[in-house]
């Protein structure tokens, strides 16, 4: 028994080992993805504020600088480009929004209990109208029977 236990974990090693290189690239790969789209984000945000508050100079030597960066660097341009797309990513999920017929099944369901909900409402009503009045449902003077033939209650 120990032998086969042995031999197991002998077999399984490589599998375990491929799948931590593959764990440990995976971490790399979101890390810089996470890290690139921060830092444009903060240098977006540096740059949108640096009107209100910075110099004048300032502010146009930060722009000037990310416009040469921009120009000079094809490394900088696609991070530019793959961040402000990862950023907009999530915006253009939900944007311009659904198709007209299109409806959720909670907002489905959420129209069928509101419809449920009126029609129960209505008959209460109509059986508080047919107690009041002696009315039946179907809009007549309700009768009573007497021995001698019918009498109308109204």
């Amino acid at each position: 028994m120990a032998g086969f236990k042995t031999a197991l974990k002998i077999a399984i090693l490589p599998f375990r080992a491929i799948w931590f290189v593959v764990l440990v690239g995976n971490f790399l790969v979101v890390a810089t993805v996470c890290l690139m789209r921060g830092c444009f984000i903060a240098y977006g945000v540096l740059l949108a504020f640096s009107y209100a508050l910075l110099p004048a100079e300032w502010t146009h030597a930060i722009w000037r600088a990310a416009a040469r960066l921009y120009v000079e660097s094809g490394w900088f341009k696609s991070a530019v480009i793959t961040s402000f797309t990862l950023c907009c990513l999530p915006i253009l999920k939900v944007w311009p929004g659904k198709p007209p017929g299109e409806t959720s099944e909670r907002e489905r369901e959420i129209m069928r209990l509101h419809v449920v909900t009126i029609a129960a409402r209505q008959q209460d009503e109509r059986l508080a109208r047919v107690r009041a009045n002696q009315v039946s449902p179907l809009g007549c003077a309700v009768e009573r029977w007497s021995e001698s033939g019918a009498v109308p209650l109204d």
